[in-house]
C-alpha cells in the first residue's frame, strides 16, 4: 500500500527546524576536495584531437562526505567530522575550508603516504571537459580504523545524530562502520546511511539507509530504472535489512519512505525548475540527520530532506541549503 505524504507543514515540523541549532552530528565517511579549472576553448590541438582549454581561473570546494558536513553545518547544527586526508596540500586545504565554515575537523586523520581524493573538473562554457581523479580507495590501515573507532565511542554520548556518508574510498570500510553503528546503537542515537555498493551488512542496525535508484540497484542486485522496478527492488532491501527503514531518492520523482509493517509513503518532488541535481543528495541526506537529530519524527524528516533537497536542484552549483531557507520555504507553504 503507498501513501502519498501531501502533508502541509505541521507545529511538529516548525519546532524540529527551530531545534536544529545547536545540534550535534557526527558525520563519518570519505572527505574529497572538488577542484575546478574553467577557462574558453577557441582551437584544437595539433597533437591529438582534443580541445585545447585556456585556463582563466580555478577554485575548490569539500566533496564527498565533507560537502555533506557542510550541508550539515548550513542548516545550524555542529559537525563532528571523521574521515582521512592525505599529508599533502590538497588535505590542508581542505581542512581549512572546513574549518572556514565552522566544521570541528579535530577527528579528521591525517595519513602520511595517501594522497587526499582529488577531483579535478576541466570546465569551458559552462560544459565539464573532463575529470581527472587522484585518488587511493584501498581501505585505510588497522591502526587507523581501530583509533577511529574508539574516537567516534567516546564521542557519541555527546551527540545527536549519527550520519555515514560512504563514497567507496577506502574510509568507510566494514569495520569502522559497523563499530560507529553498534556504538550509537548503545547511545539510543539514529544513524542515517548513504551507502555504496553491494555489502549493505555493513550497514546494518542504521535507522535509515538512503539511496538513490542507482545505489538501490547495486545492493540488491536488482533493477531500479523507474518508479515502480524501484519499489520492487526497496522492498527486497527492506526485507533484508529489517528493522532498517530505506528512504530512496527518485529524483524528479521524489523520495520514498518504506518502514517494516507501515504503509509505504511517497513524497512528490518540490522542485519546480531543474538547474543543477550536483550535491542534492548530500543535502537530502544532512537534512534528515539534523531532523532526527532534532527530534522529528522520521515522515516529518524526510518530508524536510525532500524540500530541501528540491531547493537545492533549483541552485546552480553545489549549494549548501541554510535553516534560514528552508524555514522560509516552509513559511510560504503554510501562507497557500
Amino acid at each position: 500500500m503507498l501513501a502519498v505524504a501531501c502533508m502541509r507543514p505541521n507545529a511538529a515540523i516548525a519546532r524540529a527546524v527551530a531545534a536544529f541549532a545547536g545540534r550535534r552530528v557526527l558525520v563519518a565517511g570519505d572527505l574529497m576536495l572538488d577542484r575546478y579549472w574553467s577557462g574558453d576553448v577557441d582551437r584544437i590541438s595539433p597533437e591529438a584531437p582534443v580541445p585545447v582549454v585556456r585556463k582563466l581561473g580555478s577554485f575548490g570546494v569539500p566533496g564527498g562526505a565533507a560537502n555533506t558536513a557542510c550541508n550539515v553545518a548550513a542548516l545550524g547544527a555542529r559537525v563532528s567530522l571523521f574521515g582521512v586526508t592525505g599529508q599533502d596540500e590538497a588535505g590542508a586545504d581542505l581542512r581549512g575550508m572546513l574549518a572556514q565554515r565552522g566544521i570541528d575537523c579535530a577527528q579528521v586523520s591525517i595519513a602520511a603516504g595517501r594522497p587526499t581524493t582529488v577531483k579535478l573538473r576541466i570546465v569551458a562554457h559552462d560544459q565539464q571537459i573532463v575529470r581527472i581523479d587522484d585518488e587511493d580507495i584501498t581501505p585505510i590501515a588497522a591502526g587507523l580504523a581501530d583509533a577511529v573507532v574508539k574516537r567516534a565511542a567516546r564521542l557519541m554520548p555527546r551527540v545527536d545524530a549519527v550520519l555515514i556518508s560512504d563514497y567507496a574510498k577506502g574510509f568507510a570500510i566494514a569495520s569502522v562502520v559497523k563499530a560507529i553503528v553498534a556504538a550509537a546503537a548503545r547511545q539510543g542515537k539514529p544513524v542515517v546511511v548513504d551507502p555504496k555498493g553491494s555489502d549493505f551488512e555493513r550497514y546494518r542496525g542504521a535507522t535509515v539507509i538512503k539511496p538513490n535508484r542507482s545505489e538501490l540497484a547495486l545492493l540488491t542486485g536488482m533493477p531500479a530504472r523507474h518508479h515502480e522496478e524501484t519499489m520492487h527492488a526497496a522492498r527486497q532491501l527492506l526485507r533484508l535489512a529489517e528493522p532498517t527503514a530505506i528512504v530512496v531518492t527518485e529524483g524528479k520523482d521524489g523520495m520514498t519512505l518504506l518502514r517494516p509493517d507501515t504503509p509505504e509513503e511517497h513524497f512528490p518532488s518540490f522542485a519546480r525548475e531543474v538547474y543543477d541535481v550536483t550535491g542534492a543528495g548530500d543535502t537530502a541526506l544532512a537534512t534528515l540527520a539534523v531532523a532526527l537529530a532534532a527530534g522529528a519524527a522520521l515522515g516529518d524528516a524526510v518530508w524536510l530532506a525532500n524540500l530541501a533537497a528540491g531547493l537545492a536542484v533549483g541552485e546552480s552549483g553545489t549549494v549548501a541549503i541554510s535553516r534560514e531557507k528552508l524555514a522560509k520555504a516552509i513559511a510560504g507553504l503554510r501562507r497557500r
